[in-house]
């Protein structure tokens, strides 16, 4: 049975962290919502964590090794 935990990352470095966990076999959640940028007259809609530095990994202890 695999539970829940959290794992802080570098700044701005959850991206990484999620496509290292998910390459080492962990199943890994980011909560993301949709933000309005504007830079040089123009706006966009960009994704920023919801939980900025801060990660979601399902990990059975009994199976898998942190």
């Amino acid at each position: 049975m695999s539970s829940w935990f959290v794992a802080r990352t570098k700044a701005n470095a959850e991206e990484k962290a999620i496509s290292h966990l998910q390459h080492q076999g962990f199943e890994a959640y980011l909560p993301r919502y949709r933000k309005r940028v504007r830079h040089a007259r123009k706006i966009k809609t960009v994704l920023k964590p919801l939980f900025p530095s801060y990660v979601f990994v399902s990990i059975d202890v009994n199976k898998q090794r942190w």
